[in-house]
C-alpha cells in the first residue's frame, strides 16, 4: 500500500432488504402472467390429424380467449359470454363427451339448418362454396396425396381448405336445426375427425367455447410459423 493513502471499505451488502424489495416485484409478474393466460392468451397444441390442412398434428397456435367471454382454468364452461362466433372461425372447446379441449370449425350457429349430402354441406338450404383444389400435399397430411384431395369451402367472405379422403364412402346427414346457444362444427379433415356428426357431440354449447384460435407460432413443418388461421 503507498504511503499515506487506505482502502475504502466495501460497503455492506443489505440483501434481507434486496430481496424484500423484489419480491412484489416478482408477484407481480406472475399475476400480470396469469392474467394474461386465464384472460387473454393461452397456447395450445394440436393432437392428431383433426384439422388438416390447417392445423397438423403437433402445431402449435395461440386461442384469442377473450373473443366470446370469460373462461377459466379447470371450469368447463364460461364464467361469462359476450359474443357469438361466426360461421367459419376456428375455436377451442370442452368437448361434453370426455371432458378434454378440442379444436374445430364452426359450420353453423342457432337457428342454421345444416345437412350434409355425399361430402357436400348445405347451410339453410344451399351449399356451402366447395371448389376442388387437387391432391393433398405430402407436407401437409397424413394421407397418401394419391388417395387425398384438398377442397377449398367458404361462407360469405370466409374461404378455408378442408382434405378429403378418396377411400372413404361419401358421407350424408339429415338436417337438422342448430340449438340456440349452441353451434355446429366440423374438423377441415373430414374423413379424421370427431366432431358434431358424432350424436355424442351433436351441436355444442357455447358455454363450452374457450376461444378463437389466432396463429401459429410453432410447426415441425417449414413455412408455416407465423400463419394466421383462417
Amino acid at each position: 500500500m503507498a504511503e499515506g493513502t487506505r482502502t475504502r471499505a466495501a460497503p455492506n451488502t443489505r440483501w434481507g432488504r434486496v430481496v424484500l424489495l423484489s419480491v412484489p416485484y416478482f408477484l407481480l409478474a406472475i399475476v400480470q402472467a396469469m392474467a394474461i393466460r386465464v384472460l387473454a392468451y393461452e397456447a395450445f397444441e394440436t393432437d392428431g390429424p383433426s384439422m388438416e390442412p390447417t392445423l397438423l398434428n403437433g402445431d402449435r397456435f395461440v386461442v384469442d380467449k377473450s373473443a366470446f367471454g370469460l373462461s377459466l382454468p379447470f371450469v368447463a364452461d364460461e364464467a361469462d359470454h359476450w359474443a357469438d362466433p361466426l360461421p367459419g372461425d376456428v375455436v377451442v372447446l370442452r368437448s361434453p363427451a370426455d371432458q378434454l379441449d378440442i379444436i374445430k370449425r364452426v359450420i353453423g350457429v342457432p337457428g342454421d339448418r345444416i345437412e350434409i349430402r355425399d361430402d357436400v354441406v348445405y347451410r339453410n338450404g344451399a351449399s356451402i362454396q366447395r371448389r376442388i383444389v387437387g391432391p393433398c400435399e405430402e407436407a401437409s397430411s397424413t394421407e397418401d396425396p394419391t388417395d387425398c384431395e384438398i377442397v377449398e369451402e367458404g361462407i360469405d367472405a370466409h374461404t378455408w381448405r378442408t382434405s378429403h379422403s378418396l377411400l372413404s364412402p361419401p358421407e350424408s346427414l339429415a338436417e337438422i336445426v342448430v340449438p340456440e346457444g349452441t353451434v355446429f362444427v366440423l374438423g377441415d379433415h373430414r374423413d379424421r375427425s370427431n366432431d358434431s356428426r358424432n350424436p355424442r357431440l351433436g351441436c355444442i354449447p357455447m358455454s363450452r367455447i374457450r376461444g378463437r384460435a389466432q396463429i401459429i407460432y410453432w410447426s415441425e413443418a417449414r413455412g408455416r410459423v407465423g400463419t394466421w388461421l383462417e
